[in-house]
């Protein structure tokens, strides 16, 4: 498992520079998301994330919280 790499712009775009199948995504990316400033490159809805990039769209649904840590497992749909 490696992540999800983004860039983000001065204009607030992002750019997906790699995207794998299977992350773990901290709790507080997530509420940062959902509930801090708005961007509308990033929706957190329900449990699908989608982070949309100038390059390509991702989509992950968040499964289950990782033991001990405050973050979550995530994977692309199927």
């Amino acid at each position: 498992m490696s992540g999800c790499v983004l860039t983000r712009f001065i204009d607030g775009s992002i750019r997906v520079e790699q995207a794998d199948p299977q992350i773990i995504i901290a709790a507080d990316v997530l509420n940062g998301i959902q509930f801090g400033d708005p961007n509308p490159n990033l929706t957190f809805d329900g449990d699908v994330l989608k982070i949309h990039g100038t390059n390509r769209t991702v989509i992950y649904r968040i499964a289950e919280k990782v033991p001990d840590l405050h973050a979550y497992y995530a994977e692309w749909p199927d």
